[in-house]
């Protein structure tokens, strides 16, 4: 498991062009090639499968740490 994800924190998809906010759910053991994996609520509506089965190593952490279901519109906080 990667030691700076925590469940509850924030994240977003690296390699996605549309950066959409989740939540981490928990932690789900390694994939075929050993690489950690993190059930994530995505902030999203229409995004599908939500939530999604992804591995750590495609997420980054969101520094704002608001949850977006906080703020009701799936965005981040400016700060």
């Amino acid at each position: 498991m990667n030691g700076r994800l925590q469940p509850g924190h924030v994240v977003v998809r690296r390699h996605r062009r549309l950066k959409t906010l989740g939540t981490v759910v928990r932690f789900d053991g390694k994939d075929e090639s050993g690489a950690s994996r993190a059930w994530i609520r995505w902030s999203h509506p229409t995004t599908l499968p939500n939530p999604s089965l992804e591995p750590v190593d495609d997420l980054d952490l969101v520094e704002d740490q608001e949850a977006p279901e906080a703020r009701g519109d799936g965005t981040r906080a400016k700060s």
